[in-house]
């Protein structure tokens, strides 16, 4: 009896693909701002760093470049950004540049700086992640903007239901608003049980899209005690606008809503923009406010 041996040759696996870095990730290679307002959205997961970036440029750092035809005040934002962002801008030839602006947190994660541009000058602009040479991007918003007084906020209360089992309130509505200004939400609803009252809060903090109109979500539970219910239930909410350097308030207003009952997995899905934790509290303003 003769034994065949099958000799198989093996191929080796190829590599995993790796996905190239966006094409500002260096300054040579900054992208071209060419009017105000203008708005940028890009990803950042790929882009890296390098010690060549300057001061207050960290992680996952992609490049701007802006050269204004006349003089006036810019904003830049990064409000919307998905991630903990820097923000730098510097002035001047691209090898002898020199650091303007270094901006961390000036509404919740956010960075917004304002620059006194003059006509012809080149600046570089750099978006970076907090808080080391190897923190990650995501997806990343920047806007550019003449400084002004954004419009109070409008909010509104669309919907409340309360989950049939937990007790919990889900409340969701509207915002107008002026992008990109961040917007904020103080929620309280209160209602009467018996003798007794069931009382709760939420803070909800997003941000203005461009269509002018935010969603917002917001989940409660009571800290009196008692659950809330389907019924009638007062809301009262608070609408703040700020781009760390102008703020706005409307409010606070109370209306009258109708609390409905629904199952809690049906309560909870697709809740929508801005959820808050339950029984978050309205930051002061000097917190949203820089």
């Amino acid at each position: 009896m003769v034994a065949v041996v099958a000799v198989v040759g093996l191929v080796p696996l190829a590599a995993p693909a790796q996905a190239a870095p966006p094409g500002n990730d260096a300054v040579e290679r900054a992208r071209v701002v060419r009017e105000v307002p203008s708005r940028f959205v890009q990803s950042t997961g790929e882009a890296t760093s390098s010690a060549d970036d300057g001061d207050c440029v960290l992680g996952s750092s992609v490049w701007y470049r802006y050269t204004p035809t006349e003089a006036g005040r810019v904003r830049i934002s990064t409000v919307g950004s998905s991630y903990d962002t820097v923000l730098a801008v510097f002035s001047g030839p691209r090898a002898e540049r020199s650091l303007v602006a270094c901006v961390d947190d000036s509404v919740d994660l956010w960075s917004v700086a304002e620059v006194d541009a003059q006509a012809g000058t080149t600046y570089w602009i750099a978006v970076s992640a907090c808080c080391g040479p190897d923190a990650a991007g995501g997806r990343a918003v920047l806007s550019f903007y003449r400084p002004g007084l954004p419009p109070a906020p409008v909010v509104r209360v669309t919907s409340a239901a309360t989950g049939e089992v937990s007790g919990r309130l889900f409340v969701r509505g509207t915002v107008a608003c002026s992008p990109p200004f961040a917007v904020a939400v103080q929620l309280s609803v209160s209602q009467r049980v018996g003798r007794a009252v069931a009382r709760g809060d939420a803070f909800v903090l997003t941000t203005c899209p461009g269509s002018g109109r935010a969603r917002w979500a917001a989940e409660l539970d009571s800290t009196t005690g008692w659950a809330l219910r389907a019924g009638r239930a007062s809301a009262t909410v608070l609408g703040q606008t700020s781009d760390g350097y102008d703020y706005r308030e409307a409010g606070p207003r109370s209306r009258v809503v109708e609390v409905t009952e629904r199952e809690d997995a049906r309560t909870v899905a697709g809740a929508g923009a801005g959820l808050a934790q339950a029984g978050a509290t309205l930051a002061p303003r000097k917190e949203l406010r820089r």
